[in-house]
């Protein structure tokens, strides 16, 4: 078969697919119950406040009022807007702005692969595949959540890093300013935004001093400050100066959590992966609540937090255990694809596009790291806070996936592959189209509160 008439074929499918994923999501955010997302509670009643008041509350006033407050300002400008301030409109409007977001993303790394390995449509399929049909990318847009904002504006400053190091002509001094803007509008959307600005800087320290220019990289880190630290620092200054920190911890209005399992982290709960997260995947599950990556893998491909999801229905817990085994396959990929990144980062001293993706892999684990030691509780164990790497995840998995389906090479490995990512794409739409199989109707979550054993 020819490469035009390959192309053709693969450039159809991303067309079914791409309406598929786009029909889930809208389904999701207009049929989904309104209130029952995971903190909407809390989530809403920081927009209800900012209904009545552009005010910020303090931090220590609410379940979410110590989030940065971009996000939720964007939520008071839907309600006092031409369509009313009424409780629907607003979740379901806002459900459209992270489904949007999360498009732009799945946008990016089409773009990125594109660039790489232009005229392969197949990568880019897959690589579109990675992320549209990735359960957490899916269940999180269709809630009332900060999550996918703050990861696009980290995607968007990744991204303009990384064509840089395609295009190797000195960058305009614009891509400083829109990196600044992204970063400042990451800080004010979530703490993670701290991360952003890190890989952002660190970047362009790397790549000029190994280029010989430290006094250009030096002046391109002070212009991103000038202008990320005045839109996305104020915040955490204010905090500062009315409360005595940059960001709480350990508030009284989350005590709820204190009381969570296990309520204590240890180093081999970073190293356990435990048959359970294949055989039983809920968070609740002894050896999942000693596992900080089982039990994130677990709300990667799947909802084992139970915030989409109903805690328990027929043939759930099954579709539960296929998604588990069959996205084995993206994220060995994923993995195989970084381990070559790392090696062509070292081999061309972090000039190419693979410096800035590596970076934010390397930060957002090492953040999350440190924040799930800081907070033992099931609760904080969530994919949804990995999400600024999803670029760089689709990206070096679709790559592999793009070699692996190649049946030039092996005809037997591609037609496995192809195999297990179009059962993966089947699982995923028929588990999380809200109505398709499964819908919540009570309140999100997992009874917790059930869990009295000693030692869990």
């Amino acid at each position: 078969m020819s490469r035009e008439r390959r192309n053709t074929i693969w450039a159809a499918a991303a067309g079914v697919l791409v309406l598929i994923a786009v029909g889930l999501r809208i389904q999701n955010a207009l049929h989904m119950e309104i209130g029952l997302d995971y903190d909407a509670w809390g989530h809403w009643a920081y927009i209800s406040h900012l209904l009545q008041s552009w005010k910020l509350p303090a931090p220590h006033d609410g379940w979410s009022m110590a989030h940065p407050p971009l996000y939720y300002y964007l939520a008071g400008l839907v309600g006092r807007g031409p369509a009313g301030g009424d409780r629907e409109t607003v979740f379901v409007m806002m459900r459209f702005v992270s489904t949007f977001a999360g498009l732009a993303i799945v946008g990016l790394a089409v773009v990125l692969t594109h660039r790489v390995d232009p005229g392969n449509i197949k990568r880019a399929v897959l690589t579109a595949c990675v992320l549209l049909f990735l359960p957490v990318h899916i269940y999180i847009s269709a809630m009332l959540h900060e999550e996918m904002l703050c990861a696009l504006f980290t995607s968007l400053a990744v991204s303009i890093l990384a064509f840089e190091g395609l295009s190797q002509p000195r960058a305009p001094a614009r891509h400083d300013l829109a990196l600044g803007v992204l970063c400042g509008l990451a800080l004010m959307t979530k703490l993670t935004g701290a991360l952003t600005l890190a890989v952002v800087l660190a970047t362009l320290a790397l790549r000029e001093l190994s280029g010989g220019q430290p006094g250009r990289g030096l002046a391109r880190i002070a212009r991103v400050l000038a202008v990320a630290l005045p839109l996305g620092g104020w915040f955490y200054a204010r905090n500062l100066i009315e409360f005595g920190y940059l960001y709480p911890h350990g508030l009284p209005v989350h005590e709820v959590m204190f009381s969570m399992p296990p309520g204590t982290r240890d180093v081999l709960d970073y190293l356990r992966i435990p048959l359970a997260t294949f055989t039983d995947p809920r968070l609740l599950v002894p050896s999942l609540l000693h596992s900080v990556w089982g039990s994130t893998y677990v709300t990667l491909w799947f909802d084992g937090q139970g915030c989409f999801l109903p805690v328990r229905a027929p043939h759930l817990l099954e579709l539960g255990r296929v998604l588990m085994i069959l996205g084995l396959v993206p994220c060995i990929a994923f993995v195989w694809g970084t381990t070559r990144g790392v090696r062509r980062a070292w081999s061309t001293r972090g000039s190419g596009p693979d410096l800035p993706l590596l970076l934010i892999v390397a930060a957002t684990v090492a953040g999350y790291v440190l924040f799930t030691w800081r907070n033992p509780w099931f609760a904080v164990l969530k994919a949804s806070y990995l999400l600024g790497i999803s670029v760089p995840f689709a990206f070096y998995a679709g790559g592999v996936l793009d070699r692996w389906t190649d049946s030039a090479r092996s005809r037997a490995r591609a037609v496995i592959v192809t195999g297990t990512l179009l059962a993966l794409i089947a699982a995923s739409t028929a588990t999380f189209t809200y109505g398709l199989m499964f819908e919540r109707r009570g309140l999100p979550g997992i009874p917790w509160e059930e869990l009295r054993v000693e030692g869990r």
